[in-house]
């Protein structure tokens, strides 16, 4: 009796801790590069928890080739790791809030001056999941590329392990798009949305403002009997593009995955081009 009453406080907390406005930590750069910025932006879920071993040398130089990159799961226990890094970068992720063990895992760097940023938590996440214990919502940047302010916006929707995406992971979009709806500049969203893009576009055919610019190839392999995921094929593991960008009045050209075993995700990266 005891665990279930403990269960529904924890649900009546996580609650009222839903949909808030987050603060968030930002940085600017430590070393400024006098090259020329290129219009590179990548998405990457690098699977890197506190409690992981890894380190950002294996993917720094594929990151480095790029003026903005979008990190999820990038649960790093110290906001100076980023720096030490990546210190040519303007960096912006989320700060802890709420209940939460975990933070969002979000992280925006750019090569642009970021002039603005905040942070958005879901209303809606499926509580009994292991997703209840990260702070699930949106990372908002506005960044300054050539004189045009651009909204880049970096998300990592509800997770499933046995279905192809969970409904939660549907509300969530739509509340993310909503917010987008309000956006009058040049907006890009990029993550790990957990819905593969076939799905994803049957679902929101009604934003025809909005265009999706995905990789051919598939960014994770996923058995769904076991709910284990790799990057790379093996026999029975269903092949889902998770990771992609959508737009609002400008476009991510030549969108490739990159094959990459660093995560059970691969990168996804593409040309930023204005309209």
């Amino acid at each position: 009796m005891l665990y279930y009453l403990g269960n529904l406080l924890l649900l009546a907390i996580l609650y009222i801790f839903c949909n808030q406005k987050g603060i968030c930590e930002y940085s600017k750069p430590i070393k400024k590069t006098k090259k020329k910025r290129n219009n590179l932006i990548i998405t990457y879920n690098i699977q890197k928890f506190p409690w992981s071993l890894k380190t950002f040398i294996a993917i720094k130089k594929l990151l480095n080739k790029h003026s903005i990159i979008l990190l999820q799961e990038c649960f790093d226990d110290t906001f100076s790791l980023l720096k030490s890094n990546f210190p040519s970068y303007y960096i912006c992720r989320d700060r802890l809030k709420g209940v939460n063990l975990l933070g969002s895992g979000l992280a925006i760097l750019s090569k642009f001056p970021i002039i603005n940023y905040s942070s958005y938590t879901f209303k809606n996440m499926n509580l009994f999941t292991l997703d209840r214990l990260s702070q699930k919502g949106f990372l908002v940047c506005w960044v300054k590329i050539n004189g045009q302010k651009v909204c880049v916006i970096n998300t990592h929707l509800q997770s499933s392990d046995y279905t192809r995406y969970d409904v939660f992971a549907l509300l969530q979009l739509e509340e993310l798009l909503q917010y987008v709806k309000n956006i009058k500049d040049m907006c890009i969203i990029g993550g790990d949305f957990n819905i593969d893009i076939t799905d994803i576009m049957m679902q929101v055919r009604k934003y025809k403002a909005l265009k999706y610019n995905y990789p051919i190839e598939p960014t994770i392999y996923i058995n769904f009997k076991t709910g284990d995921s790799i990057s790379n094929y093996k026999e029975g593991y269903d092949k889902m593009t998770f990771d992609y960008f959508i737009t609002k009045k400008c476009i991510v050209s030549n969108t490739i995955s990159i094959s990459n075993e660093y995560s059970d995700h691969n990168p996804v990266s593409g040309l930023l081009v204005m309209e």
